[in-house]
């Protein structure tokens, strides 16, 4: 009997595609993470701050909204990746 209406040989291979996805998931979601918070967002700051001191209110204002926008992407990747691991779960 095939399950969703798949073939058997591809219905044997979902376990380990589910497993795949969660391990590549997670990895994604750590390493994502990683990156935008420790180094992206500090340079943004560190921008921010830069500009700010030398009179630059416009472009200091802009690094401090593109700081915002960094952390609302790292959230809704990992709320995205959240809910494809919960599909191939």
């Amino acid at each position: 009997a095939s399950v969703f209406g798949l073939p058997n040989y591809l219905t044997r291979s979902l376990p380990s595609t589910s497993l795949l996805m969660k391990r590549l998931g997670r990895i994604l979601a750590i390493s994502s993470t990683a990156i935008f918070l420790l180094v992206v967002f500090p340079l943004l700051c560190r921008s921010a701050i830069r500009d700010y001191r030398q009179g630059k209110t416009d472009f200091a204002a802009f690094y401090s909204a593109a700081g915002f926008v960094v952390i609302t992407l790292v959230l809704s990747f990992r709320e995205i990746l959240s809910h494809l691991h919960n599909w191939y779960a």
